[in-house]
């Protein structure tokens, strides 16, 4: 295959990473402007259960997220991978840790709806801002995978 047809994996994963958290963004602006026109909200109901099930979800799923991403490539590392199955398994590992993230999002946003209060918006920015800061890029990639000075030129050839 010709290097002009390859397209670079880490363009490739941002496609993926901002597609995934817009999605996000989207769900969160629909549900919010459905919740402002049907009701007046409130901004905390401590009676409702439902409204710390984010929370409680979020202080599992961020710190799984992490370890699920981090032992994923450290299992990987101790193989001696060539570099496309590096990229190959920061890819899989970055998509499964964006989706935990994004499930923690998601239901922050449907609990919202549900208890009609906002206070779970605060939980769904904390986790747009987490998704926002794991954008993948060379450097991020380089850094996880201790790829070598060549193994970068190669990626950045791509």
């Amino acid at each position: 295959m010709n290097r002009s047809n390859q397209q670079n994996p880490i363009n490739i994963l941002k496609t993926i990473h901002w597609g995934l958290t817009i999605g996000t963004v989207l769900f969160g602006v629909i549900f919010c402007y459905l919740m402002m026109t049907m009701t007046e909200p409130t901004l905390v109901d401590f009676d409702n259960i439902l409204t710390f099930l984010p929370l409680l979800v979020a202080a599992m799923m961020i710190p799984a997220s992490s370890i699920a991403f981090h032992s994923s490539l450290k299992k990987l590392l101790k193989k001696n991978p060539d570099l496309k199955q590096k990229i190959s398994a920061f890819q899989n590992a970055h998509i499964i840790q964006m989706a935990m993230l994004e499930a923690v999002g998601l239901l922050s946003v449907v609990i919202c709806f549900l208890t009609n209060s906002y206070v779970n918006f605060l939980m769904f920015g904390i986790i747009l801002l987490l998704m926002i800061l794991s954008t993948p890029s060379t450097f991020k990639l380089s850094e996880q995978l201790h790829l070598s000075k060549s193994e970068i030129d190669q990626l950045d050839m791509k």
